[in-house]
């Protein structure tokens, strides 16, 4: 989902008076800076059953549990669990699922970047929960062992108080670039 730079260029012959600052962080962090409008527009990834009507979804994909096929798990003993850092939802929903069926999960590694994530599970130091685009061919999905972890959709969210023109503007300009169908519409 990255932006190219004819997107900020547009945006800024559209809107010259506006600054944009921009900030990459975990999607809960973010999205609790668009509620106590600290920030007007984020872009997020949650759960399906986290989104809200007013959020625009720009795409959507599966989550899978994934490990690396050297990795034989001792199902008789906690399992080692690849995190990302502690705010992210991917790592709270695992761990509730850890802690209500045996033999649950053990923190075997925190990362705060997909990077770190991937290169663990290929060196085989746990099991992690990763969206479809990252599951590498070198990578085992589990299907059988794991419950069937939630939909993921990419949103945009903008805060309550944010219905400015420069911040309508920007919502389009990312929703034309980054739609898998290419479309603008903001409905």
């Amino acid at each position: 989902m990255a932006a190219s730079r004819a997107f900020w260029g547009r945006f800024i012959r559209r809107h010259p008076g506006v600054t944009v600052h921009t900030s990459v962080g975990q999607s809960l962090t973010i999205a609790g800076q668009v509620d106590r409008g600290e920030i007007d527009v984020g872009l997020l990834q949650l759960f399906e059953h986290r989104q809200r009507a007013a959020d625009i979804e720009l795409s959507r994909e599966p989550l899978h549990w994934v490990k690396s096929p050297d990795l034989i798990l001792d199902t008789t003993r906690p399992l080692p669990f690849i995190a990302f850092d502690d705010d992210c939802f991917y790592r709270q929903w695992a761990m509730e699922f850890g802690q209500s069926r045996p033999p649950g999960f053990t923190i075997a590694m925190t990362c705060a970047s997909i990077a770190g994530v991937v290169s663990a599970v290929h060196a085989g130091l746990g099991v992690a929960l990763l969206n479809a685009r990252h599951v590498t061919p070198e990578m085992e999905v589990l299907e059988s062992a794991f419950p069937l972890p939630p939909t993921i959709v990419y949103v945009i969210r903008t805060g309550r108080k944010s219905h400015s023109s420069a911040v309508q503007g920007l919502v389009e300009e990312i929703v034309g670039e980054t739609r898998a169908d290419g479309s603008s519409k903001v409905a």
